[in-house]
């Protein structure tokens, strides 16, 4: 499942409610959350990285990522010398949450529809995106208002005429 920014925020709301968790583990876990890219899904920042960034030292880096690794993040891929460790954020902890089901189901619909739109064949002997303006007020203002993007040339037509006779109307 793709995360967005929002599962960041509710994630991180939920370590720092955590009473058994030290100052320095919330502290290094937002900056974790903050490697951690929602395209590719993968966050690795070095403990040497989260030491300058936290401004904690090396040596309590090491021990808070060991243990959020208990309870919030799995190490994914454990580094070698010059490479980092790979951590993982277990957003499964918040998905059950009610704000953050709403919230996925929005982002999933609308994703879902973009993806129609983008995959779905633009010329069947018609537009398919084309709104069918019928009624004939909305016909008019379209016209007069000089929105003319969307009408076909027989809609285009029939407003000019609606228009005409419209204004013979209004002048006898």
């Amino acid at each position: 499942m793709k995360r967005s920014l929002a599962n960041k925020w509710v994630f991180i709301g939920l370590i720092n409610k955590d009473r058994d968790l030290k100052p320095v583990d919330k502290v290094v876990a937002w900056f974790l959350l903050n490697h951690y890219n929602l395209k590719t899904g993968r966050c690795f920042p070095s403990h040497k990285r989260l030491a300058e960034e936290s401004n904690y030292s090396l040596r309590q880096v090491k021990y808070a990522t060991k243990r959020l690794c208990t309870k919030y993040f799995n190490l994914k891929r454990r580094g070698h010398t010059g490479s980092a460790n790979e951590y993982m954020p277990l957003f499964e902890l918040i998905d059950q949450e009610k704000a953050v089901v709403q919230y996925n189901d929005k982002i999933r619909a609308t994703s879902e529809q973009e993806m129609v739109q983008h995959t779905a064949p633009q010329n069947i002997k018609e537009n398919i995106n084309k709104t069918d303006v019928t009624s004939d007020d909305f016909l008019i203002w379209k016209i007069e208002k000089n929105m003319l993007g969307r009408l076909d040339q027989t809609q285009l037509e029939r407003g000019r005429r609606l228009i005409a006779k419209r204004e013979k109307l209004r002048g006898s």
